[in-house]
Parts: structure tokens; C-alpha cells; sequence
């Protein structure tokens, strides 16, 4: 899906974005700021926010060796859901990428710098 997704944008060598997603962050940034959330379908919120949800998760995979799960914590806000983590020096952070995908469609917010914030919360956890 996120090779598919990359290749309608016309980003070069979309196959690539699982490797290392990070220099596919920025054209993605850009295109989704153009898209205005107002005006956007529930369809095509949902559509979005599942690919740039994969994009946030194998973000983190690649950058912090890991990988994705279901929270089984009945406790935690995202038991059930899943999520990003088990990263080997970062203890028990995690990341829920699909609901930061959400968040960032519906605010027209920006991708690097939820990435951003997202990389600081994580390794305060180390």
C-alpha cells in the first residue's frame, strides 16, 4: 500500500520508501498540506490518514529498529490497536501512527514535525 501510494504521487523509486522512509517525508509532507481537510471526504480522510499512518509507522520502524504489534495492555489508550515499538534502546516507548495519521489529516498539521515530536518522546524514554 505504501509503495502504491508513493507511485501515484510519482515519487521516485517508490519501493524504496520501505527501506528507508525518511527522504520520502518531505514530498509527502508537501502533498498532504495541499490537500484541505475541510473539504475532504470521510472516504478520502480515512483513504489518507491510512497511508500516511503506514508512512508514520515505517518511519519508526526504520529509525529505531522497530516494529509493529497489537498493545495488548488493557490499560493503555491503544490496547488493541496497533502500534509502533520494542525499540531496543527506548525501553517501553510506542507510537500509534494510525491515530497521529488521523490527527495530523484532520489538522492539516505537519508531518515533520509530528515526526519530530513523536522521535523526542521516544528517546526521553531511553
Amino acid at each position: 500500500m505504501l509503495v502504491d501510494f508513493c507511485t501515484s504521487l510519482e515519487l521516485p523509486d517508490p519501493h524504496l520508501v520501505l527501506n528507508d522512509p525518511t527522504p520520502f517525508v518531505p514530498p509527502i509532507n508537501q502533498w498532504v498540506a495541499a490537500q484541505n481537510a475541510a473539504e475532504l471526504s470521510r472516504d478520502d480522510h480515512v483513504w489518507l490518514a491510512t497511508r500516511v499512518g503506514y508512512l508514520i509507522g515505517e518511519y519508526f520502524v526504520c529509525r529505531y529498529s522497530g516494529c509493529w504489534f497489537v498493545d495488548d495492555n488493557p490499560d493503555s489508550s491503544w490496547f488493541a490497536h496497533f502500534v509502533v515499538g520494542q525499540f531496543p534502546r527506548h525501553g517501553s516507548a510506542r507510537i500509534a501512527p494510525m491515530q497521529m495519521a488521523t490527527e495530523l489529516v484532520e489538522s492539516s498539521g505537519d508531518l515533520e514535525a509530528y515526526l519530530g515530536d513523536a522521535s523526542a518522546a521516544i528517546e526521553r524514554q531511553s
